[in-house]
């Protein structure tokens, strides 16, 4: 199960559940549209088209706001995963400037704190399991910021600020990454999608009622398009466990790539 999803369902579930209380909405639109229908004049005619109209753009407005955000936090996420693998690539370069000792301390730390880095991703579905993860990456920051930053001191130089520039890079990217994951579409955002979703199904029901036309096909069509896209901005809202989902494998190969 995926916690992270919309209402800690899964979202194979959702989609099913939501394709079917879609269908139950135009079927109640299309129901009303037969027994509430405006009598044939041209003035109401318009006038129904015109609020009809009116109201598919509101809806169309909503969903594509809310499909953009989605995508582009997604985007950023993805960005700052690469970010974040550079940064370890280039510290691991950088530590050439440490002794050999204080190269291997550094080395094992900042694989370390890489893997638990890892690790707060991994279990990003779970809350309390990437609370831990992101606590002790917290904690192996200190000993990855340690010697460069006695380096820095002891050896003021433009060698020594580059290494202190990368890991700060590093912690700089780690924590707007956190920042990114939890600003997201939450309660109220979401239950404003659901109730458009709805809203729109209602209406293609309700147009096709009015206008006593069964065309079915095309409702069931317009109603999976609707659950699909909430699907999908959904999916990129909390891409943890779903079918879109980020890629962690340059931060895995950078991790691997450090000596040891």
């Amino acid at each position: 199960m995926n916690g992270g999803f919309a209402f800690g369902l899964d979202p194979d579930i959702f989609l099913a559940i939501g394709f079917i209380i879609g269908l139950a909405a135009a079927i109640a639109g299309y129901t009303a549209g037969r027994r509430l229908g405006l009598p044939a004049s041209g003035t109401q005619s318009a006038a129904l088209s015109t609020a009809l109209g009116a109201s598919f753009t509101i809806i169309g407005l909503v969903l594509s706001f809310s499909f953009s955000f989605a995508l582009g936090r997604f985007e950023e996420r993805r960005r700052l995963i690469l970010a974040e693998a550079q940064d370890l690539s280039t510290a691991s370069l950088r530590a050439d400037v440490l002794a050999s000792g204080r190269r291997r301390a550094f080395l094992a730390a900042l694989h370390r704190y890489g893997q638990l880095r890892l690790d707060v991703y991994g279990e990003a579905a779970d809350s309390g399991l990437a609370q831990k993860a992101r606590a002790a990456s917290a904690n192996q920051a200190a000993a990855v910021w340690s010697p460069a930053s006695q380096l820095l001191v002891h050896s003021p130089n433009s060698a020594s600020l580059a290494l202190v520039q990368s890991v700060n890079a590093l912690f700089d990217d780690g924590m707007a990454q956190e920042a990114a994951a939890s600003f997201r579409l939450r309660g109220p955002t979401l239950g404003l999608i659901a109730f458009v979703a709805l809203a729109a199904a209602f209406l293609i029901g309700f147009t096709f009622g009015h206008s006593q036309s069964r065309l079915w096909l095309v409702s069931v069509l317009y109603v999976l398009l609707v659950v699909l896209l909430v699907y999908v901005i959904l999916e990129l809202n909390s891409p943890e466990g779903g079918v879109i989902q980020l890629d962690f494998r340059p931060l895995v190969r950078a991790v691997q790539a450090i000596p040891q």
